[in-house]
């Protein structure tokens, strides 16, 4: 698999799909050093998500999350987060709850003997 950002200017100006849009792309074989037919399995807009199940049969979905697209940065930017698996979400520390103020002046202190 393959993330890409199809930013539609330049040499990509006049592509006809998935313009400037989180894209994820598949090969029929190798790792990109070579020759692979494609294929496009998904293209995001900002907020979307795409799963990937049972990720390189590893037993675990990946999650991809286009974050945001900026279009008016310079250059123009797709921040996308990847999850493996399962993330349970943690509850927030507990504290206790502050103690009341005292009700009564302190005492005098101790004397010796």
């Amino acid at each position: 698999y393959f993330v890409g950002f199809n930013r539609a200017t330049g040499a990509n100006e006049q592509n006809d799909e998935a313009d400037n849009e989180v894209t994820i792309i598949t090969v029929t074989s190798g790792v990109g050093t070579q020759y692979s037919q494609s294929f496009l399995k998904a293209h995001l807009v900002q907020g979307e998500s795409y799963t990937i199940t049972n990720f390189y049969n590893s037993g675990k979905d990946l999650v991809v999350t286009a974050n945001t697209i900026d279009l008016d940065a310079n250059p123009a930017v797709a921040t996308v987060s990847l999850q493996l698996g399962d993330v349970t979400p943690t509850d927030p520390p507990t504290t206790a709850p502050p103690t009341n103020p005292p009700t009564a002046p302190p005492t005098d202190p101790p004397t010796a003997p």
